[in-house]
């Protein structure tokens, strides 16, 4: 049987780097996403593989820009009952990123918030529905559906 959390996907809170969920079941656990704008596609794609395999990551996903084909964006996610653990496992994975590929950069703040919710633009209504399986998201409301797959 797994468990699945609950969030309400407006009442998010931005530290730094990462865009934090609390849930709001009793199990308490805390979710956070990043997102990374990196230039080299498969040393990134090889170190978060590494981190998957390790547990510090919970998954993430890939977008690509076919305008432009130097530029990819990550959506990395954590899951933890400790805000704490997530950003000692973020910090991790930053330094490793950073270092291995210097021409990467992680989006905080304003630009974050812009970018992790872009996804959502255009969608206004308060009651969103999210529904999805372990590889697709659908986000629906009265008069759009859209499609998000999640890359491993």
């Amino acid at each position: 049987m797994v468990r699945k959390g609950k969030y309400k996907l407006l009442s998010y809170f931005i530290e730094d780097s990462l865009v934090f969920y609390k849930s709001t079941k009793k199990s308490k656990n805390y979710i956070a996403f990043s997102i990374l704008r990196a230039l080299n596609f498969f040393q990134v794609i090889e170190i978060l593989n590494d981190f998957l395999k390790r547990k510090i990551l919970f998954y993430y996903s890939l977008q690509i820009f076919l305008s432009t084909k130097e530029e990819f964006l990550f959506f990395l996610c954590f899951k933890d009952t400790r805000k704490s653990i997530i950003i000692k496992s973020y910090n991790i994975i930053r330094e490793r990123i950073l270092e291995t590929n210097e021409f990467s950069q992680f989006l905080s703040n304003k630009e974050l918030e812009k970018t992790y919710f872009s996804i959502i633009h255009g969608i206004k209504n308060p009651k969103i529905k999210i529904c999805g399986n372990n590889n697709k998201i659908f986000i629906k409301n009265e008069s759009t559906l859209k499609r998000f797959e999640r890359v491993l």
